[in-house]
């Protein structure tokens, strides 16, 4: 284990340098980690392994941190880097006070919205990162009729959803969905919600790039006004204005999946009996 560049800062209680880790380093380190580590997340390591191997992980402020010979942090890291075989950089701190342990992870975590919100200035991002984040996961085949999103530790590297994937995804979609959802916010304050934001624009932002805006905008905006309604749209109305008052209410994906599966119905001029996704039935795709 190297350090490289210049010391960052140094006093009486700690000391940092920015070192080179590789499998070898990272071994080394794993057998210095304190062992009141908190219990491994494999999906962690595999989101981290994943952005090591195809170049995305950068250098955090988040330092590794060494107390009188042990290692109090960053277990998820190390093993990411001996599972993708890649060599990082991170800082690591010696710290001479113990109480160091009282500040370990204990900010307010920058939340990917805000992220979003900070390199694009965009006025809806919460609401973009939520469309963003189903249409990625319903694009990655994580989605199923269960309601439960699949992304664990068993989901394939490819089908995985990293935190800079979604970043990134939520910026490529942001003006497409700004402008879905500019109009779906004054109908729910016009009309109520009986679609949320994310649900009504995700569904919209599917629709339209699989067969037009227009027909978006003809399939959802009759089901929040309640005029005009196919057999399908009105089975879908029914439904949702049900479920909102309903004790036990359906999962916010299986409800996405009802809405696309009446969207088809629609589409091809039929009325479902009933609408419903089935256990272990494939999940709507358009």
């Amino acid at each position: 284990m190297n350090s490289c560049g210049m010391k960052l800062s140094a006093d009486n209680a700690v000391e940092i340098v920015a070192v080179r880790v590789g499998p070898n380093e990272a071994r080394i380190l794993q057998e210095k980690l304190a062992s009141d580590q908190r219990k491994l997340s494999q999906l962690v390591v595999n989101m981290y392994a994943k952005e090591m191997a195809t170049g995305k992980w950068r250098v955090s402020n988040d330092a590794l941190v060494m107390f009188e010979g042990s290692l109090l942090n960053g277990q998820h890291r190390l093993a990411a880097v001996v599972q993708s075989g890649t060599t990082q950089t991170f800082l690591l701190m010696e710290a001479a006070d113990p109480s160091i342990i009282r500040v370990i992870d204990g900010g307010k975590p920058r939340r990917i919205v805000d992220v979003v919100r900070f390199e694009t200035g965009m006025l809806y991002s919460k609401d973009v990162v939520a469309i963003s984040d189903k249409v990625l996961a319903y694009d990655r085949g994580l989605l199923h009729s269960s309601g439960v999103n699949s992304c664990s530790n068993t989901t394939s590297e490819k089908r995985l959803m990293t935190r800079n994937e979604r970043i990134a995804h939520a910026e490529k979609v942001s003006k497409a969905a700004t402008e879905i959802i500019t109009t779906v916010r004054p109908m729910i304050e016009k009309y109520g919600p009986i679609m949320s934001v994310m649900l009504g624009g995700s569904a919209w932002y599917l629709i339209q790039r699989a067969d037009g805006a227009d027909k978006a905008i003809r399939f959802i905006e009759p089901v929040y006004t309640g005029e005009g309604l196919s057999g399908a749209q009105r089975l879908l109305r029914t439904q949702l204005t049900r479920d909102a008052t309903a004790r036990r209410k359906l999962p916010t994906v299986a409800k996405f999946g009802v809405i696309l599966k009446a969207y088809l119905s629609h589409r091809n001029g039929t009325v479902p009996g009933t609408l419903a996704l089935k256990i272990n039935e494939a999940f709507p795709k358009l």
